[in-house]
């Protein structure tokens, strides 16, 4: 896993030397902290530069930039190709008389013979690069799949950048700062996260999940998308032996490695597939790592270090206090550069931090939710559709019946509500129950279900309406997860363990990420993968004959810190107080008032989930920092 930076000067600039180079470069050190490579042209116009985490053939004849054997290309690569050995044999005559042991090598002369579309469907793996073709004067940026590693680029009139973080473009113009983009605060307000391709920044923006852009004299004039997740063609035909054995081969497939691979172990289906499959194809027990809380019921470390106990793997352990993940709140805007909301960066970030006392590369079961249907939205969808888009008396009934008191009776009644049943934030779940039963059409549903704002539903339904003809045949489920594999993976999950992880230079992989596992379990019937009301039934079959089911036989528990109840300690109560109120919020245009007022409400009525004031206290923490 690597850091990719570089940029092209489209006028005169005295000021710009290759010292510039190197400084944008060093600001992603910490993304391959075992090698730095630099590149200019003859004409000192087009930079590119590469930090290496070394993995995967670890002698210098891996270093990049690395040009091509034919002089044409020069490549900056982040990531790994995991059917390159593959590749070579089924490329024999190009790399004939050839000891080749490196990824981007193959990488690099597939892209010479065949261009970098139809070498881009060719590869499996997690990558982010940029290539410049000296002959034709043109960059091509690519990402993954499915986003698994992240790709920047600013357009401007005088330069072109790139690189693996937006602190290498931020850098570039330091002192000067980047422009926000005031719109993006809606999406993160509403989602937590900023969905590409936009970023918190003007002319600075995210390359998608399986696009090339081709870039010419600093304008785009080409963007395409190599790969489809379309599911047009469901098919009843794939057994639980294909879909384990396609498993098995994508686990195996990340394990290559000239360093040692360890796995995430959370003690949940996803993880614990992972290792299982990891221990039964390895000769030496492998490394697990999981984390706690102090908190009983978010802790799942007990269930972890069960599964690891059957496996017999070498099992670390470690329990985190409040204290500990308040000591890593400030480094979110520093990690992640923009707003971010996901509070489970914090754990993620110490044990991405762990881990790497003792291996570089870790396994994970990110993704297994999206393809698999494991989320509760999926099995709340199976069980309400009727009532959600009926047009009966008794849902019109209930509508009117909450609609009957105000929202402050329900503010009133909110806390002694919370303390007699635990139930936070009693108004918000009211305003969105309500919202929810007002849905149109599916899409409507998704923008209705996710906003974590209420006040922001109309924008996200506004933002969502463009894929309603594309989604207008598809069923309630399918809808669900096209917006979780759309939204959510590329722009939370896969962004929080690529910032956490690489932070701490620890490469992380994601074998339910394989795009030939994902095109065989997307075609199965949704029935088969969610039956009566059982979410990932199919890994759980899959799963049972690894390890005995009461070791995994229990409700979903996720990966989020206690929020509802860490927020109102004194440290982070006060530490919120200090961000919302101090905070200048109007210099990103934000009401002030709405943010005061909604924190104010909280403290006295917990009427909102406590999400949303985190969301508030992570945007004021960034804008402190970067505005």
């Amino acid at each position: 896993m690597c850091g990719v930076a570089g940029f092209q000067i489209l006028k005169d600039r005295n000021n710009l030397n290759f010292n510039c180079l190197e400084r944008i470069n060093n600001v992603i050190r910490h993304r391959g902290p075992d090698n730095s490579g630099y590149w200019k042209s003859e004409l000192n116009n087009v930079f590119l530069a590469h930090q290496r985490l070394s993995i995967i053939d670890l002698s210098s004849s891996a270093s990049q930039p690395m040009i091509s054997n034919n002089k044409r290309y020069i490549i900056s690569f982040n990531g790994e190709i995991y059917n390159y050995r593959d590749l070579i044999n089924k490329n024999k005559v190009l790399f004939q008389k050839k000891n080749i042991n490196s990824d981007t090598r193959v990488l690099l002369e597939l892209i010479s013979f065949y261009g970098v579309q139809k070498t881009a469907k060719m590869i499996d793996g997690m990558f982010a690069f940029c290539v410049w073709d000296k002959e034709d004067k043109v960059f091509h940026l690519v990402r993954d799949r499915f986003g698994e590693k992240p790709l920047f680029y600013y357009l401007g009139k005088d330069e072109f950048i790139f690189g693996s973080e937006i602190k290498v473009i931020s850098e570039f113009f330091s002192p000067k700062k980047l422009q926000v983009n005031n719109n993006a605060f809606n999406f993160f307000f509403s989602l937590g996260y900023i969905p590409g391709p936009i970023t918190v920044y003007e002319n600075v923006f995210k390359v998608l999940p399986s696009e090339i852009i081709t870039i010419k004299k600093g304008k785009i004039i080409n963007k395409q998308k190599y790969w489809s997740r379309k599911n047009d063609k469901f098919s009843d035909k794939t057994s639980v032996d294909e879909v384990k054995n396609s498993l098995e081969s994508s686990v195996e497939s990340m394990m290559v490695a000239d360093v040692e691979v360890g796995c995430f172990l959370s003690g949940g289906i996803d993880s614990s597939i992972v290792a299982s499959i990891m221990q039964k194809k390895s000769k030496r027990r492998i490394k697990t790592f999981s984390i706690g809380f102090k908190e009983r019921e978010y802790d799942e470390s007990k269930y972890a270090s069960e599964i690891a106990k059957y496996l017999k793997t070498d099992h670390h352990e470690m329990i985190l206090s409040i204290d500990d993940l308040l000591n890593k709140v400030s480094l979110i805007s520093k990690v992640y550069d923009e707003p971010f909301g996901d509070s489970s960066c914090l754990p993620t970030l110490l044990v991405s931090e762990f881990a790497n006392k003792h291996v570089k590369v870790c396994l994970s079961g990110d993704g297994g939710d999206e393809i698999f249907l494991g989320y509760n939205r999926y099995k709340v969808a199976q069980s309400f559709e009727k009532l959600i888009f009926s047009r009966s008396i008794l849902k019109k009934l209930f509508t009117k019946f909450l609609k009957m008191f105000p929202l402050g009776f329900y503010d009133f009644i909110s806390y002694p509500v919370s303390k007699a049943f635990g139930l936070q934030a009693l108004s918000h779940r009211v305003q969105k129950i309500i919202n929810i039963l007002d849905s149109d059409n599916y899409v409507d549903f998704y923008a209705r279900l996710n906003s974590m704002d209420v006040k922001l539903i109309t924008f996200l339904i506004n933002e969502f309406q463009k894929y309603v003809t594309y989604l207008d045949q598809k069923n309630f489920i399918e809808v669900i997860q096209f917006f979780d594999l759309e939204y959510y993976l590329p722009n939370d999950i896969l962004v929080k363990v690529d910032r956490a992880s690489m932070n701490n230079s620890l490469e992380v992989r994601s074998p339910f990420l394989d795009h030939k596992l994902f095109e065989k379990v997307i075609n199965i019937p949704i029935p088969r993968k969610l039956v009566g009301g059982v979410t990932k039934s199919i890994l759980k079959d899959i799963l049972s004959s690894y390890v005995p089911k009461h070791l995994f036989d229990r409700p979903k528990m996720g990966f989020a810190i206690p929020l509802n109840r860490w927020i109102f300690s004194k440290e982070l109560k006060t530490s919120i107080d200090d961000v919302i109120y101090e905070t200048k919020w109007e210099n990103c245009k934000i009401n002030k008032k709405v943010i005061i007022n909604t924190w104010d409400r909280f403290k006295k009525y917990k009427f909102c989930p406590p999400s949303l004031i985190w969301n508030y206290y992570v945007a004021g923490m960034w804008i402190n920092q970067r505005v």
